[in-house]
């Protein structure tokens, strides 16, 4: 949905970050994808947290199978994956249409060591190639009805 850092709220929403989603939601709908990945960077107030997390749509089969996949070839393509299958979520993102949806947290900026293998390019090529597998994988395995 976006390119850069802008966020995409309105310029005068009250509330920017339900703008924002909002806007997302529009943008997917509008959209009509096969597949909706959400990725994001994770942060928190204890600077230890870190790992690569995967979540998919709570009782959406096709989600749970693909965040699955993804989550697999992250922790294949050794990326810091901090669990080995995906985990439910129950986030705007996955939640705001009735697409098949994965939200991807690649890792905690606000943990100092994760950061920086965030912010280097091989290993953020590293990382959207393990992306781009479990996502291959999971096309691969759905039903050509």
């Amino acid at each position: 949905t976006r390119e850069n850092d802008d966020g995409l709220y309105d310029e005068f929403a009250k509330n920017k970050k339900l703008s924002d989603m909002n806007k997302r939601m529009e943008i997917i709908k509008k959209a009509n994808p096969n597949l909706v990945v959400s990725i994001h960077m994770n942060s928190f107030n204890d600077k230890s947290a870190n790992g690569a997390v995967t979540y998919a749509k709570i009782d959406d089969e096709a989600s749970k199978t693909c965040a699955n996949l993804i989550q697999q070839s992250i922790l294949a393509e050794n990326c810091n994956a901090k669990y080995k299958l995906s985990k439910d979520g129950d986030y705007f993102m996955l939640n705001c249409s009735y697409y098949t949806s994965v939200l991807i947290e690649c890792g905690f900026i606000s943990n100092a060591s994760e950061e920086q293998m965030l912010n280097s390019e091989k290993y953020k090529d590293k990382f959207t190639t393990a992306i781009a597998n479990g996502i291959v994988l999971y096309f691969g395995n759905v039903s050509r009805a």
